[in-house]
């Protein structure tokens, strides 16, 4: 199979290598679609790549790049039980592997892992290939309503920003400011709307304001501005634009 690898200092290769084969509680997924995050880009850009960067154990080996997998489950390995682990299951990775055995992996945690957790993408081989293999324990259903496109970003940037709502609480006759309207920030802008919050979305480019606009953004206020808080006034006074 083709797979790409981010090399660092802005460099990367598309290299021929070996499909590969199932472990023990793992799955192979053909990857339909395979997200970029921002933290690919760091990958990219970084002087020795993702070893730079310091996150869970260090790889001795180049690795596939990508941690915004989704896919179809093609082969299972011995001991997989799982429902979800049948051929043909349209699924999501949750991109981590720990040990399985201390208190934060146990606890749903594996990027804790006491031991080092392995962080698809960065540290162990990820999703920008035809195929993948990843812990059964880590695939999630993706719904028939879902394409592949939104189930890739549902592996990371949609579902940091889901995390984050859920962790708040946020109800419906509430106001949510978002600083930032990148993937997760209009992620993040396009759930609470959903929800029925009042969306305030913040950012210094005018395009993706627009962008937070369409998806849901009550008021949109542009932080580049020279005073984005009039003078000697209290927030309930804040130049807002966009409203409608």
């Amino acid at each position: 199979m083709k797979a790409v690898y981010f090399l660092g200092n802005r460099k990367l290769e598309v290299r021929d290598v070996p499909d590969p084969t199932p472990g023990p509680g793992d799955v192979i997924i053909e990857i339909k679609a395979s997200g970029m995050c921002g933290s690919d880009l760091k990958y990219y850009r970084a002087a020795d790549g993702a070893a730079s960067i310091g996150l869970g154990k260090k790889s001795d080996k180049p690795i596939i790049a990508g941690h915004e997998p989704c896919g179809v489950v093609v082969e299972a390995g011995k001991g997989v039980r799982s429902p979800l682990a049948r051929i043909g299951t349209r699924v999501m990775n949750h991109h981590y592997a720990g040990c399985g055995c201390c208190h934060q992996c146990r606890g749903g945690w594996t990027q804790m892992c006491d031991d080092g957790s392995t962080t698809f993408g960065a540290n162990g081989d990820g999703a920008h290939a035809k195929f993948m293999r990843v812990p059964a324990d880590s695939i999630i259903a993706l719904p028939a309503d879902l394409s592949f496109k939104a189930g890739a970003a549902i592996s990371c940037g949609t579902g940091t920003a889901w995390g984050g709502l859920d962790r708040l609480g946020l109800r419906g006759n509430e106001t949510i400011a978002i600083f930032g309207q990148g993937p997760v920030g209009l992620s993040g802008t396009q759930l609470a709307a959903a929800m029925g919050a009042r969306v305030i979305a913040l950012d210094i480019d005018e395009g993706r304001l627009q962008r937070a606009k369409e998806f849901g953004a009550s008021e949109i206020i542009d932080c580049s501005a020279s005073s984005p808080l009039r003078p000697n006034e209290g927030l309930h006074e804040r130049r807002i634009s966009g409203s409608s």
